[in-house]
């Protein structure tokens, strides 16, 4: 049943087909003319079959009686339809009627019908098709129409006379084998035979693709869900899918949720990029005004286009069904609109891939997507599409309730804005006023906050004050009591635009912190949040994909599209340097080495570092600036301070890196003015000093400001041989676009070559360029690896500065005991699924499990210790913990002495010595080592005889 209160709208496509030439095949014929004549009365035209039987058959021979009042033409001729294409004829025959008018004649013929209609396949006759009808039809045209005619269509409808009968063709496996009058040799004999003997089977398998199975946060930018389908296994849905190529029948179904118009001229909903990486069939976009741009490629390889008259309304759940057959199309809302297009349209869904919501060619619109179904071979109406919102059906009305309750603030705030003016100030409230929790204390409190009486301020800004505000009581002693309170609070900023909000309401109901585990508001705030482009809501989704946990089901290209959007905004994030951005810093809790070198501007170590680098320490000078330019070991960013360090140590000691940094400050004016005439005197120098930083950099130099390829690509190669990354990426870039000197043409394969090597080195725009290759297979020699492509673009989501900052909160807040910062800030970076972050809030809840387990539902010391242990690149420490659960059980989990050996080895391979000992005290209980384990640890089996070797092995160590 469909959510009460949804719009259904129905978006039908519908293509009739168009006669498909054929081969003709030629016939004996024989005529003779009736000795009788007819009366006058009886000079009309007239065509009929005698004795025609009723199945098609080999040898068909037919007798056709006509007569001809004038001179005409008389044509005969068979079509044949299948289930992947309709009326193709197989045999077509005329002649001219012009001397015996008026007199009754009769015609012989040898109808000759393909090989694959009439007998089972075999050696010779590799298809045997499916016919669904055969017509046998004659028809009289005068002259002037039947011999000038080309269309056997056209000349049928305008005969002055025609008859047709219906012909019986057998199922193929009903059907005689062919006598080819041929002979196999005597081993093929033999295997033919064998294959004849076998009962055929088809594989079992639908046409039936579910491309997206629950909701997905769609964010208006150029990014989204790839969905690559590979051909049929079973082999007569695959024929009748490469028969369709021309004459396309397929359904799509699918539900959206629209927040608001497109702000570009068109936005994608769905779209199919091909081979050739253009746009192939179908294309629905979103136009600014809320129609539905559809568009198709044509057998021609032209594009033909239309637009409904209809618009979808914003805000509510919209079912389109998108039908296609043939080259008409008919679209249903509240009227019927008909659309022809000129010929045929083409259509070929495994030759490239489908975009939902947007890719590198078009953003998408800005809303959700609910299920999406499609048909491969199915052209249905909309009664026969089974497509409801069942799964999660609670979920899809919430998101309705949220955005009108949004809608509401958001007057109401706007109202406020007017009535206090440009000029009038608040100055009368307290901050006891926070605890209202009330749009008017907001509104006050913002103003008062920030002095100021512009009405036109961004209400976003309102949200993010809410936010802090509330975030800030929380983390007061005894706040996490309060959290049920602040619940509104939290809301209201989020439907003000400030979405980290929505992410935080999402991380409170996914771990029961402070109130009960409710899974549906956690995936109503996460995506609402993602939707919002928060870079951490986004990871958060992608992560639950891509592990398919916690009520989220596995999807590798789910988790791509979330993952691939915070990708690419890292790469800007970096180049912006602007909003909290820190460097992503895996610090360990259990680490106290690490912890010990967390720093401040007002710490011991940060201040000997600066007086050291006063006095001109080259070591501290490239510290400083290093920590300051990316915020580093706790450090605030500053990257003006970072820049007079740079050029302090750049300038007084000649240090090659140093030159090579404050080289590209100066190109980037960032701290400094633009100096580009003295950036490229120190690039010069350090290169000659044999940096190839700065070779790579003379590089980008002259691609960026000569336009000089030949010796950026000579720097780039020189760099590329010293080992710098940058200039591998470079290298794939210039190859990539057709830019190399003496090769004018793209040569992708061997920029995927360079990537490949930079990104696996940490490149994290060559990792970028790897992963989308990977999400596309759009190379032939790059085959779809959904997977691959998921860990490489979450690595690069993973260090992105946004997150960074938060983790380095949470840093801060455990050193400086704040234990309910910490929790909070382990916890919200924790669920984007980064490992260091999972091990410290489980180490955090172990430590502290008096403050944990009074405000926390799950057992998180369990969960996250479990969830890092299951990372790409486990942190043995967590491994390790997970074996020693097992081993003692814990809690709901009972003692599995298996599974706790497979944690040991694991941190074993590590090198990790806890590890060894760990497995050294089970040998000493008794407990024997799997073989697979010990040739897995490289024991040499076949000497360890007794348990005694092995335990010295593993206590050595």
């Amino acid at each position: 049943p469909d959510m009460k209160g949804a719009i259904q709208i129905h978006l039908f496509i519908l293509y009739f087909s168009m006669q498909v030439p054929a081969p003709l095949y030629g016939a004996n014929t024989s005529q003779t003319t009736s000795v009788l004549q007819r009366g006058a009365e009886n000079y009309k035209d007239s065509i009929q079959f005698i004795n025609a039987t009723n199945k098609a058959v080999a040898h068909y021979t037919l007798s056709i009686e006509y007569m001809c009042s004038e001179p005409s033409t008389v044509g005969v001729e068979v079509v044949v339809s299948s289930d992947v294409k309709i009326g193709v004829p197989v045999y077509k025959r005329r002649w001219k009627c012009e001397k015996y008018l008026h007199t009754l004649r009769n015609r012989i013929l040898q109808i000759k019908f393909p090989s694959i209609m009439l007998y089972r396949a075999d050696y010779f006759t590799k298809q045997s098709i499916v016919v669904n009808s055969v017509i046998l039809r004659g028809w009289i045209a005068p002259t002037n129409i039947g011999a000038n005619n080309t269309s056997d269509a056209v000349t049928y409808e305008q005969a002055v006379t025609r008859t047709y009968k219906l012909l019986e063709a057998l199922n193929p496996f009903e059907r005689p084998y062919k006598n080819h009058k041929q002979s196999l040799r005597w081993d093929t004999e033999k295997i033919q035979e064998i294959k004849e003997k076998r009962i055929p089977q088809c594989l079992r398998e639908s046409d039936v693709v579910q491309l997206l199975r629950g909701p997905f946060a769609s964010t208006g930018r150029n990014f989204g869900v790839v969905k690559k389908l590979s051909k049929f296994d079973n082999m007569e849905l695959e024929i009748i899918r490469k028969h369709s190529a021309n004459n396309p029948r397929f359904t799509i179904s699918m539900w959206i949720y629209v927040l608001r118009g497109c702000k570009q001229d068109l936005c994608g909903i769905i779209h199919y990029i091909n081979a050739n990486r253009t746009y192939g069939t179908p294309l629905l976009f979103l136009t600014q005004d809320g129609n539905i741009h559809f568009q198709m490629k044509l057998s021609s390889g032209k594009h033909n286009a239309g637009k409904s008259k209809f618009k979808l309304p914003f805000r509510h759940w919209c079912r389109l069904d998108l039908s296609l057959r043939g080259r008409k199309v008919i679209t249903v809302y509240t009227m019927l609109i008909f659309f022809s297009y000129p010929e045929p349209v083409y259509y070929n869904d495994t030759s490239g891939y489908f975009v939902l919501a947007g890719s590198s060619h078009v953003r998408s619109f800005e809303g959700f997507f609910g299920p999406v179904k499609y048909y491969r071979i199915r052209a249905l109406d909309s009664k026969m599409i089974s497509n409801p919102l069942e799964l999660n059906a609670d979920f899809y009305q919430q998101i309705e309730q949220y955005y009108e309750k949004c809608q509401d603030i958001n007057k109401i705030i706007r109202q406020y804005f007017q009535a206090l003016g440009l000029t009038e100030k608040m100055s009368r409230m307290s901050n006891q006023m926070f605890n209202l929790f009330t749009v008017c204390s907001i509104l006050e409190i913002f103003i008062i906050f920030l002095g100021l009486t512009s009405s036109l301020y961004p209400v976003i800004k309102v949200g993010e004050i809410l936010f802090h505000k509330a975030l800030d009581t929380l983390t007061r002693p005894g706040g996490l009591q309060q959290i049920s309170h602040l619940i509104p609070s939290f809301v209201e900023a989020s439907c003000c635009g400030y979405y980290r909000a929505a992410y935080f309401l999402g991380i409170l109901f996914e771990a029961g912190l402070g109130v009960d585990i409710q899974p549906l508001q956690s995936l109503l705030y996460s995506m609402v949040a993602a939707q919002g482009k928060d870079r951490l809501a986004l990871m958060h989704l992608g992560y639950k994909h891509y592990q398919g946990i916690d009520g989220y089901f596995l999807d590798y290209d789910m988790s791509f599209g979330y993952y691939i959007s915070v990708a690419k905004m890292t790469v800007q994030d970096r180049q912006a340097l602007e909003g909290e951005q820190a460097l992503v810093e895996p610090v360990r809790l259990m680490d106290n080495l690490v912890l010990e070198i967390q720093t401040k501007e007002n710490h011991d170590l940060f201040l000997w570092l600066r007086y050291q680098a006063n006095h001109g320490n080259l070591f501290a000078q490239k510290k400083l600036a290093q920590m300051l330019y990316w915020g580093q070991q706790g450090v605030m960013r500053d990257i003006k301070a970072a820049a007079e360090w740079y050029s302090k140590s750049a300038l007084e000691t000649g240090d090659p890196l140093s030159m090579y940094e404050y080289a590209l400050i100066l190109f980037k004016g960032r701290g400094v003015e633009k100096n580009t005439k003295l950036a490229l005197k120190l690039l010069k120098k350090a290169a000659s000093k044999g940096s190839h930083e700065a070779i790579n950099g003379l590089g980008w130099y002259y691609e960026t400001f000569e336009k000089d390829y030949v010796r950026a690509v000579s720097y780039w190669e020189e760099a590329m041989k010293m080992g710098n990354l940058d200039a591998l990426h470079n290298l794939g870039v210039v190859y990539g676009a057709g830019l190399y000197p003496g090769m004018p043409e793209k040569n992708e394969i061997e920029a995927f070559h360079y990537y490949y090597e930079a990104g696996f080195y940490g490149h994290i725009e060559s990792a970028i360029h790897c992963s989308s290759y990977w999400s596309t297979g759009s190379l032939q020699s790059i085959p779809y690896n959904p997977r691959q492509a998921v860990l490489w673009a979450k690595y690069v989501a993973e260090q992105n500065g946004f997150l960074g900052y938060a983790m380095r909160k949470a840093i801060n807040a455990y050193i400086q005991k704040s234990w309910n910062e910490a929790l909070l800030y382990f916890l919200m970076t924790a669920e984007t699924g980064i490992e260091s972050s999972q091990t410290n809030i489980a180490y955090f809840c172990e430590e502290n499990p008096e403050l944990t387990s009074s405000h926390i539902a799950v057992d998180c010391a369990w969960k996250y210790y479990n969830l890092s242990a299951f990372q790409e690149n486990p942190y043995p420490y967590a491994l390790v913990k997970m074996g020693d659960y097992y081993y003692y059980g814990h809690k709901q989990q009972t003692k599995d002495m298996t599974q706790s050996v497979k944690m040991y080895s694991r941190a074993a391979l590590q090198n990790y010595s806890q590890a060894y000992f760990n497995l050294g005290t089970l040998v000493e209980e008794g407990i024997q080592l799997p073989p697979e384990i010990l040739e897995l640890l490289d024991f040499d089996i076949e000497n360890q005889s007794n348990s005694v070797s092995v335990l010295l092995q593993l206590y050595e160590r």
